[in-house]
């Protein structure tokens, strides 16, 4: 890729493309430590507000892939049926499947927010647990948390 200013051109740039390269969303932004996540009652996933074995947290993150419907880049996804994620899309919450009941547009977001709806297993012990989602030819980093009890 190369850009043009000014009647001027910079250096060439290789970008890799991929179908999807997700990523979880971290309170801190950078990718890592706990995760910006909601719990079922909608208060914000920490250790001193766990969520409880068996209910559904809500994450939120990019690089999704295709989704369908396809709405314009930067419109609010404000109207049902929201874009769901193409492909199966699967989870685990320390290390162990965790059911995923949506997966798609984040309502009432900028498109290209992504939220996945999964249960917290009910055999997971209390603490902290790396959260992963796997989409069709990508999956998550290993390095956002969500706190169980």
């Amino acid at each position: 890729m190369q850009v043009e200013y000014a009647g001027q051109m910079t250096n060439p740039v290789v970008l890799s493309v991929a179908p999807a390269a997700p990523g979880i969303s971290s309170l801190a932004q950078n990718g890592r430590g706990q995760g910006a996540i909601l719990n079922q009652d909608l208060s914000v996933n920490s250790a001193a507000r766990p969520a409880t074995r068996g209910t559904i947290v809500a994450l939120f993150g990019t690089g999704e892939g295709i989704s369908f419907p396809t709405l314009a880049p930067g419109s609010l996804v404000l109207s049902t049926p929201y874009p769901k994620m193409a492909g199966p899309v699967t989870a685990t919450v320390g290390g162990q499947p965790a059911e995923v009941l949506y997966a798609g547009a984040a309502p009432f977001l900028a498109t290209g927010i992504a939220q996945i709806n999964v249960r917290i297993p009910t055999s997971i012990p209390a603490g902290d647990a790396i959260i992963v989602i796997h989409i069709p030819a990508s999956t998550t980093t290993k390095n956002v948390m969500v706190s169980v009890n």
